[in-house]
């Protein structure tokens, strides 16, 4: 499995193949706590494949996401998956339903802001610094949730700002720093 954050430097490594299954795990809570109705096997599908390309190119930051012809990368991951098992490729693009993606960019974030905190809290400076930036966008990320700003509001407070806050404490790992 891939790095990802290659271009910070890290204390714990951080691999595509778990940051898919975190964003997965993410992806689903999100929506359970949000009451979200939608279209489950699409939002498990596109929250476990959404980085598939990086399993070719490697960890993108994402100045290089904004800038990269996507163009390129869907045609990448056709020709291997369409090698290995064509079946998969419907799952694979951009979700049909917007609600989809606003959720997985949410766990996206959330996984990215987790690993920041993570990281702060074993010293790593570097990482201190870009934390609150990718809480921002997680925070910004969040309220285009499809639910009701009051829901949204009350998950963040009640249970994804606790949960971020004891991150950046390195006693809540239980491990020996």
């Amino acid at each position: 499995s891939l790095n990802r954050w290659e271009l910070m430097e890290k204390k714990w490594e951080d691999k595509v193949s778990s940051h898919c299954w975190f964003v997965s795990i993410y992806s689903l809570l999100i929506a359970k706590k949000i009451n979200w109705k939608g279209d489950m096997g699409e939002l498990m599908s596109y929250a476990a494949l959404h980085d598939l390309g990086e399993t070719a190119t490697g960890d993108f930051c994402n100045v290089a996401k904004v800038i990269i012809d996507k163009s390129a990368e869907n045609n990448y991951v056709s020709r291997m998956l369409g090698d290995r098992m064509p079946s998969l490729l419907p799952y694979v693009h951009e979700p049909r339903h917007p609600e989809v993606r606003n959720i997985v960019k949410a766990a996206d974030l959330l996984d990215s802001t987790i690993f920041c905190a993570k990281e702060a809290a074993f010293g790593n400076g570097a990482m201190r610094k870009r934390e609150p930036l990718c809480r921002a966008a997680l925070y910004e990320q969040w309220f285009k949730l499809p639910a009701a700003g009051a829901v949204l509001q009350e998950v963040w407070e009640r249970d994804v700002r606790p949960s971020l806050e004891l991150h950046f404490d390195s006693a809540a790992y239980d491990i020996d720093s």
